[in-house]
């Protein structure tokens, strides 16, 4: 409680303890003794603070107006917060931020009606709902606290949405998917989930954006034990109100939204999988959504943990989720085409972009990809030659190494052949088919014969990705100056997928 609501509340408990000596004071002289209860004067009479009566001038209720008066009676001695009549809490809370609020009416079941009043909330609804709607909501039946998250909810979706209008025509995704998260003032959470269902939250240390994606970092002096854990939840935690110059409220407060749920059974996962790569101080693993967690090498301790955002519907899951279910990515409207007999297996569209945490490493747009219908045949998937090894033109040499820096509080390292990895594919409609940002790992495989390579080395690298989507699977060599040269890059659809997607039976 602050300074200035103690002064006030002493204020009122001092002039409560002079009104018992007096009341004393006159039994005494009359010859009788007060009983142990006495009936309070009646409360109407008390005083509520200026701010209450103009926002109770704006409900035709009393000022109290969503409880039913109590019957309270003054105990002697000293009088607790619980004590103190209806309308004396309301004067206090009038004080009180709507975050504050909002935390007064968890702390207690009497508590609860007095901060969840109209009168309180009216005034936080002129404040920073829609100014609009809020001069019309003057009637017994509005809910003011309600409708004034409702508002403010809707005032801030709206406005983020006018950013992500503009399409990106090198990507297919929003321009402005940045400025519109930042105009929302989302920040991301990590929540540790132990056995015993406690929850430790862990705020970002650093968020990295690129073409495509955000790459988000988690690093502590403290982290929890990996075996301790059964699950990790990644929020986006979105602030309600805005100043009038449309800048997120300090302390004010938020909602979240689970963008992955993770359920983690460390022990026995490390047992089926190994690390996507490690160097002298730490192992780093791969995990699915676009997670990577990386741990100490000396005691297998959680050193961070990194997690890709891609861009595609990034600002609807982040607003539009709740607090136990994410935003459905896979909405989509199918239709149907009888008269292309290869329909869903043409026009596709490919970027691809290999990366570090902060720079990119190599970027590329593939165009008018299509796949034969009767090469198909028997297969599982629909197979996109994006760089053919027969084809020397399509090479390309990778002119940065392929690495992933890391960094915690006290250390940093470099992990060697392993990078970030951000691509989205386009239908022929161009709507977003095939979205990934993750980490991948480069193997070393021996070959048998280098004939089919023009360049020196006896070993072939090989950097595969795979999901219910697609694979993706490259083939490259090294050059004399230990560059990267990729000879080949083939895209491979799932037709399970394709027909999902566009209501084709391709098998």
């Amino acid at each position: 409680m602050s300074s200035h609501h103690r002064k006030h509340l002493a204020n009122y408990l001092e002039s409560q303890k002079s009104g018992q000596q007096s009341s004393k004071s006159a039994s005494s002289s009359n010859g009788k003794s007060p009983g142990k209860y006495s009936v309070l004067p009646d409360i109407s009479t008390l005083s509520v603070s200026v701010k209450a009566k103009k926002c109770s001038a704006m409900n035709p209720r009393s000022a109290y107006s969503q409880t039913q008066p109590r019957v309270l009676t003054r105990k002697s001695g000293k009088a607790g917060i619980l004590d103190l009549p209806d309308e004396l809490l309301l004067t206090i809370f009038s004080y009180l931020s709507a975050m504050d609020l909002i935390s007064a009416s968890q702390v207690c079941s009497r508590w609860n009606p007095v901060a969840n009043d109209n009168v309180l909330w009216a005034s936080v609804y002129e404040t920073y709902g829609d100014k609009g709607e809020a001069k019309k909501a003057k009637d017994d039946t509005t809910n003011y606290k309600r409708q004034c998250l409702k508002s403010c909810v809707q005032m801030r979706n709206r406005q983020c949405q006018r950013l992500i209008k503009k399409i990106n025509p090198f990507t297919g995704l929003p321009i402005e998917t940045e400025k519109a998260l930042r105009v929302a003032g989302v920040t991301f959470q990590l929540s540790f989930v132990d056995r015993s269902d406690k929850e430790r939250v862990l705020e970002s240390r650093d968020v990295f954006v690129h073409q495509m994606s955000f790459t988000v970092r988690w690093y502590d002096l403290e982290m929890p034990a990996l075996t301790s854990l059964k699950a990790l939840n990644f929020y986006s935690v979105n602030p309600l109100f805005f100043t009038a110059v449309g800048k997120a409220v300090s302390n004010g407060p938020t909602s979240r939204s689970l963008l992955v749920h993770v359920d983690l059974a460390w022990t026995k996962w490390l047992q089926s999988n190994k690390p996507a790569g490690s160097d002298g101080m730490v192992n780093i693993y791969n995990l699915p959504e676009g997670l990577a967690i990386a741990t100490w090498k000396e005691d297998g301790g959680l050193a961070f943990v990194c997690l890709g955002l891609h861009f595609n519907q990034l600002l609807q899951r982040c607003l539009q989720g709740s607090s136990v279910s994410p935003f459905d990515v896979n909405r989509h409207t199918l239709i149907t085409d009888d008269i292309d007999s290869a329909y869903g297996l043409h026009d596709y569209q490919c970027t691809m972009d290999i990366r570090t945490a902060r720079q990119s490493i190599w970027s590329q747009q593939f165009s008018n990809l299509s796949c034969k219908k009767e090469s198909i045949g028997g297969s599982q998937f629909a197979v996109f030659p994006l760089i053919r090894k027969d084809h020397h033109c399509d090479h390309v040499i990778l002119q940065k190494r392929l690495q992933f820096p890391w960094k915690t509080d006290a250390f940093k390292g470099i992990l060697e052949d392993v990078v970030w990895m951000d691509l989205v594919v386009l239908d022929e409609r161009q709507e977003p088919f095939w979205c990934i940002s993750s980490l991948c790992e480069i193997e070393c495989k021996k070959l048998v014969s280098n004939h089919d390579f023009d360049y020196s080395g006896q070993d072939a690298y090989i950097m595969t990705y795979k999901d219910d989507r697609g694979k993706l699977e490259a083939l490259m060599n090294k050059t004399d100056n230990d560059l990267y040269f990729m000879t080949q890059l083939n895209m491979k659809l799932s037709l399970d997928a394709i027909n999902q997607w566009f209501g084709t039976s391709y098998r």
